[in-house]
């Protein structure tokens, strides 16, 4: 595991860093900057065809198909989005449409993934694309649900003027907390209430409204301490609102519910830096950066060597993040 860790703090992918302890004369890469990755975007890998993928956390919800099939690839894409797995998310979704073209929360579902995030805004060629899509699931909907109605003319509000930074987003926030406290008991609903308020704040780099989204993920925790959705998002709101303590006990416990989430893995480094618990930090994200080769590899990912094994985003993210848990680098807020 030393050589491991060793080899992810140099900036050498694991996999290159044991090819280096079995043969000398293999050349080093160079040093991964860590500096110059200051934020965690998420994994971008995907299958090469659409498969449901399991060991990613909580999430989902029942919708109006007809197609089991479905409604099992909606909810797979709110646990992949949920854990940042960006790109098979929007692929879960998609899928689901195709499964069930008169779904109007499976087209929801793809246009919600698809939009900004903590860590990047979207441009407003995208925000076009996607106010179509939800159009789109507005006009599957006349027959739907109410809270399927609401979820959906929620998300119309985003897409006019957001992106991340723009009134849209705030004007999206409010809407989701409106259903949050006309649902008050629905985990799902009170968590995309908390990442609509924090979306426009880290994205200006700011701690307001960081309280309301504390607040509905601690009422989240208290009826289930187990939900990973919630425990991702507390761990960023608490890091970002400046008392990361709080989630200390739910940090311990994330990675062990979504054994297969690599960015889940990583998140409880975010803790445990600013707690103190250095080894801690560096070890989650050894085991995230492990866990990202092992599913890129599993989905038939070509494994590249340049940078270390950058795999993917999220493997940069881990690899830098583990630079970042020592107790010699300044403390920043990372993502």
């Amino acid at each position: 595991m030393r050589w491991l860790l060793f080899a992810i703090l140099a900036g050498v992918s694991p996999a290159l860093a044991q090819d280096q302890k079995k043969d000398d004369t293999l050349k080093a890469t160079p040093p991964l900057d860590a500096a110059a990755m200051p934020m965690c975007s998420g994994d971008m890998t995907a299958p090469k065809t659409a498969t449901i993928l399991s060991g990613y956390g909580g999430g989902g919800f029942p919708i109006r198909t007809a197609s089991p099939r479905a409604q099992a690839y909606f909810d797979n894409g709110m646990q992949l989005a949920h854990a940042f797995a960006h790109k098979a998310a929007i692929q879960a979704f998609h899928e689901s449409a195709r499964l069930d073209p008169n779904c109007a929360m499976c087209v929801w579902g793809e246009a919600w993934a698809a939009g900004p995030t903590i860590n990047y805004p979207i441009p407003p060629e995208d925000q076009a694309k996607l106010a179509a899509m939800v159009v789109r699931a507005q006009a599957l909907s006349l027959n739907a649900p109410p809270k399927e109605r609401e979820l959906i003319a929620a998300l119309a509000l985003r897409y006019q003027n957001g992106g991340g930074r723009g009134a849209g987003d705030r004007a999206f926030a409010e809407a989701m907390a409106t259903l949050a406290a006309k649902y008050p008991i629905d985990d799902e609903i009170a968590v995309m209430a908390a990442d609509a308020w924090m979306i426009p704040s880290a994205q200006t780099n700011s701690s307001a409204n960081m309280g309301k989204a504390v607040a509905l993920l601690e009422e989240v925790l208290k009826r289930n301490p187990d939900y990973t959705p919630a425990i991702h998002f507390y761990i960023h709101a608490t890091e970002i609102a400046g008392y990361p303590e709080r989630a200390e006990p739910y940090a311990d416990r994330l990675a062990l519910l979504a054994p297969s989430a690599a960015h889940l893995v990583h998140m409880p480094s975010h803790t445990y830096y600013h707690v103190g618990r250095y080894q801690d930090a560096a070890d989650a994200n050894v085991k995230a950066v492990a866990l990202g080769i092992a599913n890129a590899k599993r989905l038939g990912l070509a494994e590249r060597t340049a940078c270390g094994t950058c795999l993917t985003t999220r493997t940069m993210c881990n690899m830098a993040s583990a630079a970042r848990s020592s107790p010699a680098t300044p403390r920043t807020r990372w993502r």
